[in-house]
């Protein structure tokens, strides 16, 4: 109780290769709070974001839909997608892209396989290659649940917001 352990480098310390990407689940028999710090070196700087594990409970549902809000795709800003499988079974997707005015721009299926993760970089021009702020990413999956997030890019500084669907 009260105890805490820091990973460094968890990628590199565990599976010896810097260069990898994904989700890491962990289990465990008692509470226990994970966080994250994803982060790029540049010289002596860092830029990247922080965020708390999300519990395979909270994941989204098949035939549930949430939203992730002010997503944006334009000369300041860039927006990633993340989507995580916490199923045993593929996941697909179906991602709607509405803009600000309530336009939906499009719709794309991503498919993830069990226990697995993807990221969509600049997510918004797999719907339309205008500039894009304040629109809203729906997701709703089917055959499996997954978790889902933005990493909302500073163009300027590529420090970045981490934003889950959480409604």
């Amino acid at each position: 109780n009260g105890q805490t352990l820091t990973l460094p480098d968890i990628v590199l310390g565990t599976f010896g290769n810097a260069n990898l990407a994904g989700a890491i689940q962990v289990c465990s028999d008692r509470p226990v709070t994970v966080s994250s710090r994803t982060f790029t070196r540049e010289g002596a700087k860092t830029y990247g974001f922080g965020s708390q594990a999300t519990r395979r409970e909270q994941a989204i549902a098949p035939g549930s839909t949430r939203y992730i809000p002010d997503i944006r795709e334009n000369g300041s800003f860039r927006t990633n997608l993340g989507l995580t499988n916490v199923s045993r079974t593929t996941a697909t997707a179906k991602v709607k892209l509405t803009l600000s005015n309530g336009t939906v721009v499009g719709e794309q299926t991503y498919t993830v396989k069990p226990w697995s993760h993807i990221q969509r970089n600049r997510v918004v021009r797999d719907f339309t290659a205008a500039n894009v702020a304040g629109a809203v990413l729906s997701i709703e999956p089917s055959g499996g649940s997954v978790i889902a997030y933005a990493a909302i890019v500073d163009g300027s500084t590529n420090d970045s917001s981490y934003v889950e669907a959480l409604y």
